[in-house]
């Protein structure tokens, strides 16, 4: 938004395209603003602004920008608050402004680091299962807390995720004896984050399943 040196009147009001406006002055300047910064600030055609009101109209702009961006971040997937935080703070908005973003994010139901965490878990679990250690670094990178993290992933049961991936993984596998399949099984085991004890153990769970050779 440009900022004016001093007191002027509003002549007249033009909208923009993309919910803007431009406050024609009495001193031949144009200010841009947001239309909803605009109509709660009660600026029509004949409003007096002196330097208070510039001052504040800066604030409801900056904060209207930065509500803005944080919503079109949401709109694409669902983010952890400490991300939408770092990509504001990318974007040029001072620590402020990104504080009093998340507040009114929060305050309205739309940023839930918890209700997040949750569901980040169930998406996994549906399309990529993983181990809890894994899932917890995963939270842990995206600004959830660790007991936040601890409490999403507590339900998870790693030697059941294991041995469901290796039973599933093991119908695709041509190996002719059981270290191939293991080294095949397990190092995928170990690239989704288990450890090399679950990991043995789902594979032996899978080769022993029917239909395949128990063989040495």
């Amino acid at each position: 938004m440009e900022r004016t040196p001093g007191p002027a009147r509003i002549v007249a009001v033009r909208r923009l395209r993309g919910g803007r406006a431009s406050l024609v002055l009495d001193d031949g300047r144009n200010l841009l603003i947001s239309e909803g910064a605009r109509l709660a600030s009660g600026l029509e055609p004949g409003a007096e602004l002196n330097g208070s009101i510039l001052a504040g109209l800066g604030t409801t702009e900056t904060g209207d920008a930065a509500h803005e961006e944080a919503l079109r971040m949401l709109a694409r997937r669902a983010r952890s608050a400490a991300e939408v935080s770092r990509q504001l703070s990318q974007k040029g908005f001072t620590s402020g402004v990104i504080d009093a973003e998340i507040e009114r994010l929060r305050q309205v139901g739309l940023l839930d680091d918890d209700a997040f965490a949750r569901a980040w878990v169930a998406e996994r679990g549906r399309l990529a299962p993983r181990s809890r250690r894994m899932l917890r670094s995963e939270l842990r990178q995206r600004g959830i807390g660790t007991e936040q993290a601890e409490s999403a992933v507590a339900g998870i049961d790693d030697r059941e995720v294991a041995t469901a991936l290796a039973r599933r993984r093991a119908e695709r596998v041509e190996a002719g004896d059981y270290r191939s399949f293991a080294a095949r099984i397990g190092g995928y085991l170990l690239r989704r984050g288990f450890d090399h004890e679950t990991a043995e153990a789902a594979v032996r769970a899978a080769w022993n399943q029917p239909g395949m050779d128990e063989a040495d």
